[in-house]
This record gives structure tokens, sequence and C-alpha cells, in this order.
């Protein structure tokens, strides 16, 4: 049925039926990935994400047991992906950063360290992706998962489900804005938070397409933008932890730190405005709008 509520299935069965959906679709694209290992990696990592937000939006309903083990199951598969993944987003973030650096950062250091990325990229690659033993392990847990998902403990009813999740997931993310840029840690944590919000407007979107479409918008925005501010830091980080030399890691730094500068300056009025309400206005309007689609 996909990603989102459906009219008039009651929130614990849909709870377990996505869930569900979205451990049967990692293992299936890990299974089926083919020749296209990439696309196969990338899929499933983003089914296992679903998951995971589907489970932090009931876990007010969910015994604390059922929830950790579940959600402990889930995220060490999705770990388990994470390896050539992450190695390619960081020559992706140095790509994106040179194209916005204009001159400053096409020197030879900087190809360098590039090809250095570039071939601990293939070296991660050769081992992850060309495992076959790796992904059967990483399917066999998903499809245990699974299973776990279809049987899990729900003991509530109706918007009981979700309310004490989806106050967790925005009062966190709300709390979070002022601030989060004050260290790598607190920036890292709020984007977190704001995709866990994103995801869980996605589940929810059908119960008012319109303002949730919208702020559903707003929050990937958000969280793109809180991403690559992310994804700057860690490639700093493997700058500085290469052998490069010749005044490339303060080239570089310079360079990281004017575009997280801008990033910063854009994300700070958007979480402003997506985390604008009141947590329990914000509850209540959503809880107004699934009892009427209900």
């Amino acid at each position: 049925m996909g990603y989102e509520l459906v009219q008039h299935e009651t929130s614990d069965a849909a709870v377990r039926r996505i869930i569900g959906e979205q451990l049967a679709a990692a293992a299936d694209a890990l299974q089926d990935g083919g020749s296209s290992r990439h696309k196969a990696v990338h899929e499933a990592r983003k089914s296992c994400k679903k998951a995971r937000a589907a489970l932090r939006l009931a876990r007010g309903a969910v015994g604390g047991k059922a929830f950790r083990r579940l959600n402990t199951a889930i995220r060490d598969a999705q770990g388990g992906l994470a390896g050539a993944r992450d190695s390619a987003v960081i020559i992706q973030s140095l790509d994106k950063l040179r194209s916005h650096s204009q001159d400053e950062l096409e020197t030879e250091g900087v190809a360098a360290f590039r090809e250095h990325l570039v071939e601990r990229c293939r070296r991660i690659e050769a081992e992850q992706l060309n495992s076959a033993e790796g992904f059967e392990a990483i399917v066999a847990m998903l499809r245990s998962a699974q299973a776990e998902a279809g049987d899990l403990p729900i003991s509530e009813r109706g918007f009981d489900v979700f309310r004490p999740g989806l106050r967790r997931i925005y009062q966190t993310g709300r709390s979070m804005r002022n601030g989060a840029f004050q260290t790598f840690e607190t920036a890292h944590e709020w984007r977190k938070q704001v995709k866990n919000l994103w995801y869980t407007v996605r589940l929810m979107q059908p119960v008012w397409p319109g303002p949730l479409s919208c702020l559903g918008e707003e929050l990937e925005d958000l969280s793109e933008r809180l991403g690559d501010h992310h994804d700057l830091a860690v490639l700093l980080q493997a700058a500085m932890e290469a052998d490069l030399g010749d005044g490339t890691v303060p080239s570089l730094k310079a360079a990281v730190e004017r575009r997280q500068a801008g990033l910063e300056r854009k994300s700070v009025p958007l979480g402003e405005k997506v985390f604008a309400e009141r947590t329990e206005c914000f509850l209540d309007r959503i809880e107004t709008y699934w009892s009427i689609w209900m």
C-alpha cells in the first residue's frame, strides 16, 4: 500500500503493515539488486529509515523491550550497509564544495585528496558490495525483523498510538532548533530530529494532503540543508585525517566553513517556521485532521 496511512485502517494495523512493508522492500532490493549494487544499497537504506521512523511514531504504544529489540535489529541491518554509501557521499560533498568555491580549490593538493577518497571508496566497495555472504546476512536480519514487526505489541488504539511518539519527535526537534549549530554533534542531532519529523509527516500526509504536503516539502528542504552541513563536517574530518600537507587542509577548512555558514543562514529561519507551533497545538491540529479524515 505504500509508506502512508490508509483511510479506515486501524492505527495499530497501519504501523505493523508499514514497518513490515518497508523491511520487505529493503530485503527485496538487496536480493534483486543484480549488477546495480549501489542502487540496491541506497534503496534498502531508505526503506530501513522509513521503517524506523514508523516505529518511532508508535513508540509510546509499543512496549519498551519490543521497541528496543526491533529498533536495534533494523539499525544494525542499516548500519551494515553504510560503509560504501558514506564513502561515496564524501566524494560528492567535495565535488559540490568545489563547484561553490570556483577556482579556490582547483589545486593539485585537492585533486590528490579526491583521488585518495576515490581509492578508499573503491576499497570499501570491494569489501562490502562484492560480498554475497555479507548481503545474505543482512537480508536474513531484515526478514527476521519483518516477521517480528507483524507481531509487534501495540497497547493503544486510534490516534493514541501516534500521539506520544509524535509529541516526542516534534518537541525534541523544536527544543533543539535554538543553538543547533553550536557544535558538530548538536547540528547532527538536530538534523536527525528534522529527518524524523519529515518521514513522519510523509507517512501522515493523506490525512490532509494540502497542508501536510507543504510542511513535508519544507522539512525535506531543511533536512537536505542540514545533511549538506553534516557532510561537509565529515569531509573536513577526512581531510584532517589524511596526510595532505602543502596548505590543502586550511584551504578546505576555509571553504567548508564559508559554505556551512551559508547553509546555517538559510536553515535557521526555515527551522523557526516548521517548528513555529507549540508542541501541544501541533499535536491537537494533526489529531483534528486525523479525526475528520478517519
